[in-house]
């Protein structure tokens, strides 16, 4: 019996750690597994048979990514991929991915032309509510391709580059679980929470939300709950807060990360 493995993004810490969800939850169910006759842990299995090539070259990408990140690269200098994901619902354990957006910064300049987008089939109906507010129906997805198949072109996209997301766990949670439930992986790569980051850096602010530190700073705001239109949004909101991060002298991803568990002990005092 498969265990889909679920690892939590502690954005404090850039996604340096991840947190097992329900580990010992996992642990009872492997003892299960092992309990079962091979029949009933057969069935269980079929949401599990995807292509074995896929999902190894899918894995490697993660394991290089793992081996390969710079923890010292500048913040200037440094390559992003701004994301974003329109789901099912709010729940990672029973909701679905349905589209996944994301275009590239480089050397502090947002590259509009370098983006990718794509609709992903839930393998399930798209409830009421998430066709209204994404405006993506069954119609749309159901000739398209499911998440791991998305998802290998998705880390070949973004490679090793640091990762920007606004409310990023919300994402990172439906990403992870997905790839939990091929291996006992997650993403690796340097995540940086655009809503942390303002939280901290504007703590007069009072509206974090995408919407509201749009009109804070003036960026224009076009195809709003779709994955590419919130990923431009998002990547607008990150250029300015890095500016305000030059201004407090945090230059480099260990600054960064020095700066964000400071500034939750002081929110946690």
């Amino acid at each position: 019996m498969p265990i889909p493995y679920f690892y939590e993004t502690d954005c404090f810490n850039l996604n340096r750690e991840a947190r097992l969800s329900n580990a010992v939850m996992h642990r009872l169910l492997g003892l299960v597994g092992k309990m079962l006759p091979r029949s009933i842990s057969r069935k269980s299995n079929e949401c599990y048979n995807y292509d074995e090539k896929l999902i190894n070259r899918l894995l490697q990408k993660i394991y290089s990514v793992n081996e390969n990140i710079d923890w010292s690269q500048q913040l200037e200098q440094a390559s992003y991929v701004v994301f974003d994901t329109e789901t099912t619902g709010l729940h990672p354990a029973r909701d679905k991915i349905i589209e996944i957006g994301c275009v590239i910064i480089e050397d502090s300049c947002l590259q509009k032309e370098k983006t990718f987008v794509e609709l992903v089939n839930p393998e399930r109906p798209i409830p009421g509510p998430a066709c209204h507010i994404t405006g993506i129906t069954d119609g749309m997805v159901a000739e398209k391709r499911i998440l791991p198949e998305v998802l290998d072109d998705f880390m070949e996209f973004t490679g090793n580059r640091v990762l920007v997301a606004h409310s990023a766990s919300f994402d990172l949670a439906f990403l992870n679980r997905e790839i939990g439930r091929l291996a006992p992986m997650r993403i690796y790569n340097p995540v940086i929470d655009t809503y942390l980051l303002a939280r901290f850096l504007l703590p007069w602010a009072g509206d974090y939300s995408l919407n509201g530190l749009a009109r804070l700073f003036d960026i224009e705001v076009k195809g709003r709950h779709t994955a590419l239109g919130d990923s431009l949004v998002t990547a607008e909101l990150f250029l300015k807060l890095l500016t305000l991060l030059k201004e407090y002298g945090i230059k480099d991803l260990h600054g960064l990360l020095h700066y964000l568990q400071v500034q939750k002990n002081i929110y946690n005092s």
